[in-house]
């Protein structure tokens, strides 16, 4: 079976890093964004599993690049999987 894979948005760097390591260490594959237009083609672009995201980003709420995933018809398996922070 193949890992799930995490996207994690968050603009604090030193909680996107910690979040990856330890996710890592339990054989999730991570990827990481700083903004909710980042986190919006790293999330169509590797069709990930999962979305951490941080409420505050500097760009748009986390409740916006949510609702703008949820909407996205190029990603099904994403839409549905989706966590806040």
């Amino acid at each position: 079976m193949d890992p799930l894979k995490v996207l994690i948005v968050d603009d604090n760097v030193a909680h996107g890093t910690g979040l990856a390591e330890l996710l890592g260490l339990n054989g999730f594959v991570t990827f990481h964004a700083s903004t909710g237009e980042e986190g919006l083609e790293v999330a169509i672009t590797h069709s990930v599993d999962a979305v951490l995201l941080d409420i505050d980003l500097p760009d748009m709420t986390g409740r916006e690049v949510c609702r703008l995933l949820r909407a996205d018809d190029r990603d099904s398996k994403c839409r549905n999987r989706l966590s806040y922070r």
